[in-house]
């Protein structure tokens, strides 16, 4: 990462007792405008999907991403273009006032800690040398349509996108395993009432995650075929040997093990997920 200069910075993690005990000392740094907004977009992009759910509509993610903008641009013109203690204190403040006042659930010892943990990741990030750290996988900023989990707006930093409406989670989602988390996601969307489902970026991504898991996750590659999907869509929340009965029909090995199915085999064990989670059955996609 390119810095004209660069006078002081010493980042200090203080112990924390569910206080916000946190301390930056003397930093006082000039940030190129570019690594800053990368840093910016890593780190509270997605503030309203992870932490929001039930807040009003307009505290979406792109207003809470603009607003954190703002008060880092704010900032820079308060402080002569540097980045300041103060100056990222109250930029974190800004991202979680909202999260403060409409997280649903949560203690306020659990809320101050992520405050504190976000703020200390967004600092680190902001001063590494290492730019590559700031990429992102995921172009898009992922967001509910007025809150409702059938309407998913992706939009790009250029604010063109499209919105994905109706249809399956599956399809809505580009997560064709109805998958709750993964390395190549690029959030989790909450839905009611089945809980968080992980959102990609486009299908090839969600597609992968989905492989990935079945060739190489370790809890998954010495379990039998059978095993695997009992663990994958459990009884209490499936139909599970439904699941694994269309499996066995469609000319599967229910009782190999994921690690001995040949690349073929594991294409096709992947498809019939697919199939069984409800990729194919697709809504709406309207770009603006």
């Amino acid at each position: 990462m390119k810095r004209n200069y660069l006078i002081f910075a010493v980042l200090l993690i203080g112990t924390l007792h569910f206080n916000m005990a946190h301390a930056y000392t003397n930093l006082e740094t000039f940030i190129a405008p570019d690594v800053a907004q990368k840093a910016i977009e890593k780190h509270f992009a997605h503030m309203a999907t992870r932490y929001l759910d039930g807040a009003p509509k307009e505290l979406d993610d792109s207003a809470i991403l603009l607003n954190v903008v703002n008060a880092y641009n704010n900032m820079l013109k308060q402080t002569g273009g540097f980045v300041s203690v103060v100056g990222i204190n109250n930029l974190c403040k800004v991202a979680f006032v909202d999260y403060e006042k409409y997280a649903k659930g949560e203690t306020t010892e659990k809320r101050k800690l992520a405050f504190v943990n976000k703020c200390m990741a967004f600092t680190t990030d902001l001063l590494s040398e290492d730019q590559e750290k700031l990429d992102t996988k995921c172009p898009y900023i992922i967001s509910k349509v007025g809150g409702s989990q059938t309407k998913i707006k992706y939009e790009l930093s250029d604010k063109t996108g499209f919105i994905r409406s109706g249809g399956s989670i599956a399809w809505r989602f580009f997560n064709p395993g109805n998958l709750r988390g993964s390395d190549l996601q690029c959030t989790t969307i909450k839905t009611k009432p089945n809980g968080n489902f992980a959102v990609f970026p486009d299908a090839e991504t969600g597609k992968q995650a989905l492989y990935n898991l079945l060739s190489t996750n370790p809890g998954y590659r010495n379990l039998t075929v059978e095993k695997a999907i009992y663990k994958y869509a459990p009884p209490s929340q499936n139909n599970t040997r439904g699941y694994v009965n269309k499996l066995r029909n469609a000319g599967i090995n229910i009782q190999a093990k994921l690690s001995d199915l040949t690349d073929a085999e594991l294409r096709q064990l992947q498809e019939m997920i697919m199939t069984i989670e409800g990729w194919h059955k697709t809504g709406t996609e309207t770009k603006f």
